[in-house]
């Protein structure tokens, strides 16, 4: 990732866009599984908004991104049940220095997987993170195949995640955001390991 993560990471969490993106996964993700109790990984977690809102009601989250700087305000937010790594998903290690087993009930990726250079073998590496049954919902700006930037049609994301070897994918037009000014759809997939 750029250092411009980086130079975002203060202003970050005073974005209302930002702040509405990550309210409305979390109202999303409520509605979709109970989240008391789980073990959660959030991939590319940024700040931590959608840690914050996970962390009083789950075991432990384990939060992962690649800007130095982005940890830096999530971990000043001293979280219960939180430990916020820097690094790349194939670096994480547990607090033993050993890589993580399939220890996770629930993985979330919230506008994450458009800016990664290879998301079939991230996909893969996500499914390995979880334990059997273990969901994965992710987050992503919806394109169309034509049109270049950051997203994925749903059968992108749909045909990514059974070649990952997720179970039963689905995947849906959550909510709209704005987007460099105009009102772009936002999907959410939801898929078993």
């Amino acid at each position: 990732m750029s250092d411009s993560w980086d130079d975002s990471a203060l202003e970050w969490d005073s974005n209302p866009v930002v702040r509405e993106y990550a309210g409305k996964a979390f109202e999303q993700l409520t509605g979709l599984i109970d989240l008391t109790g789980l073990s959660v990984f959030d991939f590319g977690c940024g700040t931590g908004l959608l840690t914050e809102k996970l962390s009083p009601l789950v075991k432990s989250a384990v939060s992962l991104d690649t800007s130095p700087q982005m940890i830096r305000v999530l971990k000043e937010k001293n979280l219960p049940q939180v430990t916020a790594f820097c690094g790349a998903l194939e670096d994480l290690k547990d607090p033993s220095g050993t890589p993580y087993p399939a220890h996770f009930d629930l993985v979330v990726a919230s506008s994450v997987c458009a800016f990664v250079p290879d998301y079939a073998a991230t996909l893969a590496q996500l499914r390995a993170l979880l334990k059997p049954g273990g969901l994965l919902v992710q987050w992503d700006w919806e394109t169309i195949e034509q049109v270049p930037g950051p997203g994925f049609t749903q059968g992108q994301v749909e045909a990514a995640l059974r070649q990952a070897g997720f179970e039963s994918p689905q995947v849906t037009r959550a909510f709209s955001m704005p987007f460099f000014g105009e009102e772009k759809p936002v999907l959410m997939a939801v898929a078993k390991a």
